[in-house]
């Protein structure tokens, strides 16, 4: 039942998902995945290396509802790229919710997402993470080696042809 549900979190957006330059409003995060579209298609043709692709990286904001999953879903079908979803709340529901099941599922999101590299790892709701400096954050302990997991897992050398893409409200 696990391998099912975690193969049902990679897309292969298809055509009812409309093109990133056909999506109206978020004109910023428009702008800056047809820019990364442009650098993926150099990177497929051996033109650059993966280090020359800009902006592999982003966390995009607005309140809910506001589109967010479907810029990812319009990134992933422009791109021509398949995608992988993932949240806290995916992570902790791993098998018991400890903080190794936790961190174990964080890593195989983004070890499937570097096997069908290039791939977009699409992270929803990263507000869900506290702030790890905060004098009154109760688990720091916890929240801490989350943050580090996440930190560790998103550095561009470990993750070769891998777009993040974050959301928070």
């Amino acid at each position: 039942l696990f391998r099912s549900l975690a193969a049902a979190r990679v897309a292969h957006i298809g055509d009812i998902i409309p093109r990133l330059e056909d999506l109206s409003g978020c004109d910023e995060a428009k702008e800056w995945g047809l820019a990364l579209a442009r650098d993926i298609t150099l990177y497929r043709s051996g033109k650059i290396k993966w280090d020359h692709v800009a902006e592999v990286g982003v966390t995009v904001f607005g309140p809910p509802g506001c589109g967010k999953t479907q810029l990812a879903m319009s990134l992933a079908r422009t791109l021509s790229v398949p995608a992988v979803f993932t949240s806290y709340a995916i992570w902790q529901s791993n098998r018991e919710g400890h903080l190794g099941d936790l961190l174990s599922e964080m890593r195989r999101s983004m070890a499937e997402a570097v096997s069908r590299a290039p791939a977009l790892w699409f992270c929803d709701e990263v507000d869900s993470l506290p702030n790890r400096n905060s004098d009154d954050l109760r688990h720091r302990e916890w929240y801490v080696a989350v943050t580090n997991g996440l930190l560790e897992i998103s550095e561009r050398a470990a993750r070769p042809g891998v777009i993040i893409l974050g959301a928070a409200n």
